[in-house]
């Protein structure tokens, strides 16, 4: 059922991602940022949970000659593992209230 209205805008604000050990140029962070960015907004938009560790370590496996887009998106992904489930589950059922489904 629709409900005519549209979904609340989602804003997320991080502060600071600090990646240590792998050499980057200002352009390589400006596109980390926007990789993160993207596949962020990507994840709230589908709002399917991923799969969470809540209190362990982030587990981002780099293989060799990983770009920034690549480092950016396992970063959002590892973000997004993180995101309550409420907030997740609240998401979905706006989602479906609008009619939009979770496809």
């Amino acid at each position: 059922m629709k409900s005519g209205g549209k979904l609340p805008s989602i804003h997320l604000r991080i502060e600071r991602v600090t990646v240590q050990g792998i050499p980057m140029t200002s352009l390589g962070a400006a596109r980390l940022q926007a990789s993160i960015a993207r596949e962020l907004s990507g994840l709230l938009a589908r709002g399917r949970p991923l799969p969470s560790a809540p209190g362990k370590q982030p587990q981002i496996r780099l293989t060799a000659g990983a770009g920034p887009a690549e480092i950016g998106r396992q970063i959002a992904r590892e973000l997004f593992s993180r995101i309550d489930p409420r907030i997740q589950s609240a998401i979905n059922r706006a989602r479906q209230i609008n009619g939009e489904g979770t496809e």
